[in-house]
């Protein structure tokens, strides 16, 4: 019988951007700020609309999320990922304040249950069962 050894082997992988990233390190929080401004006009520049806080209980909570993740001694890639899903979700929500804006029946219509959502991967059925 084959007796395990002590010590594990381990495995070291190294990317090709991992001096970039150690390089970046110290300036990560002047590289990639996670404020509220610079969320909000990455989200106001990509969609163009300027209409955010329909909701003053989302601003309170969007300043709360803020905060926190601003807090986190995160990497420049946590750093950058935090920053993108703040963009994405703002987008979102100003894409949705307009078409509410602009549509207002779509969102006057009932809808009953049970509503079944079907369809391909990637074509936005989580979003839309999210919505």
């Amino acid at each position: 019988m084959r007796r395990m050894p002590d010590e594990l082997p381990t495995f070291r992988l190294r990317f090709p951007a991992s001096w970039f990233a150690k390089a970046a390190d110290p300036a990560r929080r002047r590289l990639v700020p996670i404020s509220k401004e610079s969320a909000l006009r990455s989200a106001q520049r990509i969609t163009g609309l300027e209409e955010l806080w329909s909701d003053p209980a989302f601003e309170e909570r969007f300043e709360l999320t803020i905060s926190l993740l601003g807090g986190l001694d995160l990497n420049v890639m946590g750093r950058f990922m935090v920053a993108e899903s703040m963009r994405w979700h703002l987008t979102n929500r100003l894409n949705l304040i307009h078409a509410q804006s602009e549509y207002p029946q779509v969102f006057e219509r009932q809808l009953e249950a049970p509503i079944v959502i079907v369809g391909l991967f990637r074509t936005g059925t989580t979003f839309l069962h999210n919505v």
